[in-house]
């Protein structure tokens, strides 16, 4: 996925998992009034990784609850493990459920945003123009982690850390950047910078 797909919403595909009918023809509508024609809709995990083996989604609409046949966590560990989702794909969660065992869980998977049903058309537009946005804007570091070049990502986050219209992203970007150092193999330098970041930050 190109940078400029982003911002093309005729050109955007959409993969929508949710055991819920309504919720495919709401997020459908949403979507469709934005110019996004594209959309496939799951029920089951079984036939969203069909769906996902077919055509390379640029974002992916996932529900914690998915059936019977997997939940959505080990859905989307699956999906990211095969390939067909990536840093650069736009990854969005959705529950009912805001309890804070589950909304811990979901950001250990680094999901670019989470809605909480039931949805309505307005936020559905605004949250997605808003998550785009910063797709596009910090594209650099996740085209980098996609290409496994983790030197290219600290000079990334560095360079965005100097900006101070993006200090709202800092710290998920400091993660990213001390993930880089684990993927280099660089232990010393990664536990300096997360203690460092731990004593800044209460951080779980």
């Amino acid at each position: 996925m190109d940078k400029a797909d982003l911002s093309d919403f005729p050109s955007l595909k959409v993969l929508i998992i949710d055991e819920s009918t309504l919720v495919h023809n709401m997020l459908t509508t949403s979507l469709n009034d934005l110019g996004i024609s594209y959309i496939r809709c799951a029920e089951n995990a079984y036939y969203a990784l069909r769906l996902a083996e077919q055509t390379q989604f640029h974002i992916v609409i996932c529900a914690f609850n998915v059936n019977s046949d997997k939940d959505g966590f080990h859905l989307l560990e699956e999906l990211k493990f095969k390939g067909h989702v990536n840093k650069r794909t736009v990854l969005i969660f959705l529950s009912a459920d805001t309890q804070a065992s589950l909304v811990n869980s979901i950001v250990e998977l680094q999901p670019d945003d989470f809605w909480v049903k039931p949805l309505a058309h307005k936020q559905v537009q605004a949250r997605l123009n808003h998550t785009l946005s910063i797709k596009k804007t910090l594209y650099n570091v996740y085209q980098a982690i996609d290409q496994k070049e983790y030197s290219k990502v600290i000079y990334c986050v560095e360079r965005h850390l100097l900006n101070p219209d993006l200090k709202k992203f800092h710290l998920p970007l400091m993660r990213l950047k001390g993930e880089a150092y684990l993927s280099l193999l660089e232990f010393t330098e990664a536990q300096v910078f997360f203690k460092a970041l731990l004593a800044q930050h209460q951080l779980s």
